[in-house]
């Protein structure tokens, strides 16, 4: 799922807490550690997920740069 970035603030001294919308149009809310780097508005977020959306994040992308991949055995 390709996600766009709206806001990004620290939540922590190690995550970021990311505010985006979907294809939808919805809002979605979510943490990223901050070893990844810092997203900026508009820049666009691909999520892959275990089983599809709604089940757990195992991958992300920034800009079409993967972030992390966790093995489908590793994120159960």
């Amino acid at each position: 799922m390709e996600i766009t970035v709206q806001k990004v603030k620290s939540m922590s001294e190690n995550k970021w807490s990311i505010t985006a919308e979907d294809p939808t149009g919805g809002i979605m809310h979510f943490g990223l550690e901050k070893k990844y780097g810092k997203p900026e508005a508009g820049d666009e977020i691909t999520l892959h997920f275990l089983r599809g959306i709604g089940t757990k994040v195992i991958g992300m992308d920034l800009n079409g740069k993967c972030l992390y991949r966790k093995t489908a055995s590793a994120a159960s």
